[in-house]
């Protein structure tokens, strides 16, 4: 298997059995890892944030019904 160079592009070899085109910037390839790392995190934690707020929310709303029950028990009483 031999790899040719592509012509004015020094990151880029072609492999003459296969003809794939293949780069060979690790560099680059390291910065996209961890920009897509980044991004899952991203979107993990406003899922999460998602998650809190929803869960707050039913906590107003269980807190106004034992407000509401309280008081008509007063009234009642």
């Amino acid at each position: 298997m031999g790899l040719l160079q592509v012509k004015d592009r020094p990151d880029l070899v072609k492999d003459d059995v296969t003809k794939a085109v293949l780069n060979t910037d690790t560099a680059s390839l390291d910065a996209y890892r961890k920009r897509r790392e980044a991004q899952r995190e991203v979107k993990t934690m406003c899922e999460e944030i998602d998650d809190i707020k929803n869960d707050i929310a039913d906590i107003k709303s269980l807190l106004k019904e034992i407000i509401n029950n309280r008081m008509e028990n007063k009234g009642v009483r």
